[in-house]
């Protein structure tokens, strides 16, 4: 658990730049949101990425329908190309360099879908979906736990991790998010004029850790459980990804063995305050007892 989510902040500038689960959540539904979604399952780790269009306010606003779908298209082709593309050649190049049938991309452990438009959330999504813990270790090598920190406690164990809001990671200079708004910029201006591009709404990024395991601490924003998953979010919105985000998270167990040494003192504590008192109330009866013969 922990090692998935510090490969995340690891990663992601990798994944993105170089060589879905629902929920009840405004801020993941939005179609303005630029959003990626990370679900830590029971025996799964799956990364989902949805890209905002605009395409439906565009229409609303006096758009021809066929325009609008040209643009799609377009903004289909460049994401698959300039970010698709490019998280599939990383991970294949980890594949050429340790090949091993089980973990071939498109086989029963890894499963990449294309990116491609969904008409009902006005976006462009894509998704890479490592269908056991084992296949996603093998795609994410340990590297080290440097953002880790674990801290002692006779009773606890408790490990924190700490990285910085996904879209904020810099490549080259430039933030992630803005190098995303520009790619769908650059088609927008492609296909129409500044007053449409400018009735759209400013794009929320929103980063969602998405895990079965309750006792999961962090600093999101929103906390949501779904039912099924406890989804941890963070978001911010186009002009704010200068000021800086951090995303924190921790797990707290308990050291079953001091446990265990503590409910076994507790009881033995109340067995022998138990016996005292029927040892106490036995003694209190043989004095009466006396008395009375006396």
């Amino acid at each position: 658990m922990k090692k998935i989510f510090i490969m995340l902040f690891c990663g992601l500038s990798i994944l993105t730049l170089s060589g879905c689960q629902n929920s009840s959540s405004a801020t993941i539904s939005s179609p303005s949101n630029l959003h990626m979604q990370v679900v830590a399952g029971s025996n799964f780790v799956s990364q989902n990425f949805a890209f905002p269009t605009g395409a439906k306010a565009l229409i609303k606003n006096g758009e021809e329908q066929e325009k609008v779908e040209t643009y799609i298209s377009q903004l289909e082709n460049e994401l698959r190309v300039k970010v698709w593309n490019k998280m599939y050649l990383n991970y294949f190049s980890i594949y050429s360099s340790k090949p091993d049938n089980n973990y071939v991309i498109g086989g029963s452990q890894v499963d990449f879908k294309q990116a491609k438009y969904n008409s009902k959330t006005d976006r462009i999504e894509f998704s890479f979906n490592f269908n056991s813990y084992a296949a996603w270790n093998y795609y994410h090598p340990k590297t080290g736990d440097e953002d880790a920190v674990k801290q002692d406690n006779l009773f606890l164990n408790i490990d924190e991790s700490k990285g910085e809001f996904p879209f904020s990671q810099k490549v080259g200079g430039k933030s992630v998010g803005q190098m995303y708004v520009e790619i769908i910029d650059g088609v927008l201006t492609n296909n129409f004029s500044q007053e449409k591009i400018d009735t759209l709404d400013e794009i929320t990024f929103s980063y969602d850790y998405v895990t079965t395991h309750k006792r999961i601490h962090s600093n999101a924003d929103e906390k949501i459980n779904d039912g099924r998953y406890y989804h941890h979010i963070w978001s911010l919105k186009h002009s704010q990804l200068g000021q800086g985000k951090s995303v924190e998270i921790k797990t707290v167990s308990a050291v079953r063995g001091w446990w265990y040494l503590i409910a076994l003192g507790s009881a033995l504590a109340a067995v022998g305050i138990g016996s005292l008192t029927i040892f106490i109330s036995t003694k209190i009866k043989s004095k009466k007892s006396n008395k009375k013969e006396a």
